[in-house]
Formats: C-alpha cells, structure tokens, sequence
C-alpha cells in the first residue's frame, strides 16, 4: 500500500494484477473457490491469490459496516483527506481574522486546490469538480461567535471514487455476412 501510495493516492487500490503483486512472494498456502473468495469478499475479507504466477492481494475490502468504507480505497482517502486538509489548515494559523474575508477565500483556495488535484487523478467521484467537492469557509461555518472565539472553521465535502470490483465482458460474434449492431 506504501508502494501505490507514493506513486498514486490513498484511493488508488493495492490489489489485483496491476497494484497487488507481491514482489517477493512465493506462493499462497491456501486456495478459495471462487463462492468462497465471494463469501470472504462479502465479510471485509481480502484473499491473496496465485494469478498467471505472481502472487497478489486479490480483493480491497474492510471490515466497516459503512457502505462507503466497505471499499479499502474511499476508507483509506478519507484518512488521507484528513490529514492533508489538517497540514493545509496548519499554514493559516496564527493569520489576521481580517474583516474582508481574504483569510477565509485563502483557505478555501488552498483546500480547493488540493480537492481538485484528488478529481484530476479520479480520486474524488463527479464530471466536474462542483460534483465531487466542496469547500465552505462562509459565514455558515465562520460567524461572528466563532470569529470572536479566534477560530477559523473550513467544511469539505467530497464524494470518494469507489474500486472497480468486477468488470464484466460480453463478447456477440456475427457471421461475416451480417452487420455489425451499433
């Protein structure tokens, strides 16, 4: 997961042919049918496999009751999502609560930037950026008690791109007589 981290993001999963090989593995003990592998997959239960000789996590589940962080992938953004929004947030402190807003427009830039670099690279879930996130340092989150108190809030909201789990091919063969459909 390290490995795939560092060259993708949390969301990116570390399973199957492409991110899941283990490079040093020399096997698996134990072999799954395929309705037990189901069964497993189905508990948050994530099997390795031995596919065309390479060893590999074969499954990217948890074992949350969440419908949204059943999936390793959106689970593990979201711990990502924290801590970098919490780093950016890190950079405001200690600034002027200024009158204008600009403290409050600089950290929804900075988070914006931020969610936006997660959609470019598919992370986050949404044709265009507005349907994947949101950043809200308004007056909603930010009033004048809270401005008062000496504390900033910012609220993100963000849709997490599920796993592809199964992909499934349907092949129709057509004599060469006949036209293709469209």
């Amino acid at each position: 997961m390290a490995v795939t981290d560092a060259a993708f993001n949390s969301d990116t999963a570390s399973a199957g042919p492409v991110n899941g090989v283990i490079a040093n593995a020399i096997g698996v003990v134990n072999s799954f049918v395929p309705s037990d592998r189901a069964n497993l997959n189905t508990d948050g239960i994530s099997v390795l496999r031995d596919i065309n000789g390479q060893t590999m996590l074969y499954g990217y589940q948890t074992l949350s009751t969440s419908p949204i962080f059943q999936d390793a992938g959106p689970a593990r953004l979201r711990m990502q999502l924290v801590y970098n929004c919490q780093q950016i947030l890190q950079t405001f402190l200690f600034a002027d609560i200024d009158g204008r807003g600009h403290l409050f427009a600089a950290i929804a830039g900075a988070l914006t930037d931020y969610l936006n670099s997660l959609w470019k690279q598919g992370a986050l879930y949404g044709a265009t950026p507005s349907q994947a996130f949101s950043v809200n340092t308004g007056p909603a989150v930010n009033t004048p008690i809270t401005i008062a108190a000496r504390q900033v809030n910012a609220a993100v909201s963000a849709r997490l791109s599920p796993t592809a789990e199964m992909i499934t091919l349907n092949i129709t063969a057509y004599a060469v007589n006949q036209s293709i459909a469209a």
